[in-house]
């Protein structure tokens, strides 16, 4: 039973980091912050920074208006 355990944990963690990498691959393209494509934490450190529109205003102007990716499954589109 104790391998089963094992198995569905392993299995588990590797359809993780699979989708991981396909989300991280799906949105190179678009600029940002490198950790912005892997975890929630720059946007978190960001946002308690109390600059958070300096740095997305500087990153807009770096990588384009709507061509920024701000965090892990994001991209800001306004329509």
């Amino acid at each position: 039973m104790a391998s089963a355990a094992y198995f569905l944990a392993a299995a588990l963690a590797v359809v993780l980091i699979v989708r991981s990498i396909r989300t991280y691959l799906s949105l190179k393209q678009f600029g940002g912050h490198w950790s912005a494509g892997w975890s929630r934490l720059w946007l978190l450190k960001t946002q308690s920074s109390g600059e958070m529109h300096k740095r997305f205003a500087a990153l807009n102007r770096e990588h384009g208006e709507y061509s920024t990716r701000h965090g892990f499954f994001s991209l800001p589109l306004c329509w």
